[in-house]
């Protein structure tokens, strides 16, 4: 069994890797391509042209958090142990079926060793189109492959109006039973409900999405629930959560709602405004979570200000997607048992998860 430090630990032990070749280099900098060792292929495409350059650790402007994943790639392609990791999946074959091999132990060392892919749909040039081609494949069967696979706008534009109509109905009942004091009670439940989500998102990805598994099922089903996002973690194709395994979550909370509102007594409505607000909140939280894999978020520019010398509203937009980005890239490429919240940081902060260097 491998013990949280180990992890952690371990990815820092690594830190000081020796220098890049010139044929590594040369990737880095934008003319690379795959290439093959132990049996798998890793991505050395130009990480420059998928917004991974080198920032400065306490940096808040351009590229924030690409540090973290420049090193993270620095050091896995100069390190043998790694290759040796991936060497127990061949990436060129359907992922899933060939995870039966691992042990517990394997497992967790092979998921927390990522590998670099872009499948962003905006690549035309030649050399994205080449790597597009090796992005991995987890079933054989295209139906169970293309199920894992969901575009980010899928998941507002199928959650979004159920959020809005619960909560247009719940304004209405609370404006017949209540007057004029329906409309605020409905905005404090649904303020609550985004609340709830945010410990939820907390609680769901380190204690569900993190947990240590032995078993094939439990493997598998932690690979394609969160362990393959930790392996591939710029595979924007796979950056929201697909609405077949997110549906039974969703009914899960509406259901949860109603039982408390029946338990205090307290109206349907308040539980339905209450649902509305922690719905709103998840999809906030996917479409977050994809902008900040696909795209880079600088701090502003420094004329981008007000004439009263305050930050506009967009640099100020871009300051904070930044700390977003790094303090997330920090989750993927520092250390895994830190940082769990996304949408909001300060959950970190309460339970004590959040990394002291982000």
């Amino acid at each position: 069994m491998v013990s949280k430090d180990e992890h952690s630990k371990g990815y820092t032990s690594r830190a000081h890797a020796a220098p890049l070749t010139e044929e590594k280099q040369q990737a880095l900098d934008g003319s690379g391509s795959f290439y093959k060792s132990a049996g798998v292929f890793l991505s050395e495409q130009p990480l420059k042209a998928r917004g991974i350059a080198q920032t400065k650790r306490s940096g808040s402007g351009s590229g924030a958090g690409d540090h973290l994943v420049e090193r993270a790639a620095r050091t896995h392609q100069q390190n043998n142990s790694m290759h040796n990791i991936n060497a127990l999946v061949d990436m060129r074959l359907p992922i899933v079926p060939q995870l039966s091999s691992l042990s517990g132990t394997q497992y967790r060392k092979w998921v927390h060793s990522p590998v670099m892919t872009s499948s962003s749909s905006s690549s035309t040039s030649s050399s994205n189109k080449n790597i597009k081609q090796q992005l991995p494949k987890f079933f054989t069967s295209a139906l169970l492959e293309s199920i894992t696979q969901t575009p980010w706008y899928v998941v507002p534009a199928l959650w979004t109006p159920i959020a809005l109509v619960t909560l247009g109905s719940s304004v209405s009942a609370l404006a017949t039973n209540f007057g004029v004091l329906g409309p605020p009670i409905a905005i404090v439940s649904l303020i609550l409900g985004v609340a709830v989500w945010w410990v939820a998102e907390y609680i769901i990805h380190r204690f569900a999405f993190h947990v240590d598994v032995s078993s094939q099922l439990a493997i598998k089903t932690h690979f394609l629930l969160h362990g393959c996002h930790h392996k591939f973690p710029m595979d924007t194709r796979r950056l929201v959560f697909p609405p077949l395994p997110a549906a039974p979550v969703v009914y899960a909370f509406f259901t949860a709602y109603r039982a408390v509102a029946r338990v205090t007594a307290a109206p349907n409505a308040v539980a339905d405004a209450c649902f509305a607000g922690s719905l709103l909140g998840y999809v906030a939280y996917d479409c977050l979570h994809f902008l900040v894999h696909s795209r880079r978020h600088g701090g502003g520019s420094s004329t981008a200000t007000t004439r009263n010398n305050i930050a506009s509203p967009v640099s100020w937009a871009h300051r904070w997607l930044a700390s977003v980005r790094r303090s997330h890239m920090a989750h993927h490429f520092h250390s895994h048992d830190h940082n769990f919240g996304i949408s909001n940081g300060y959950v970190d902060r309460v339970f004590g998860t959040k990394a002291s260097d982000c």
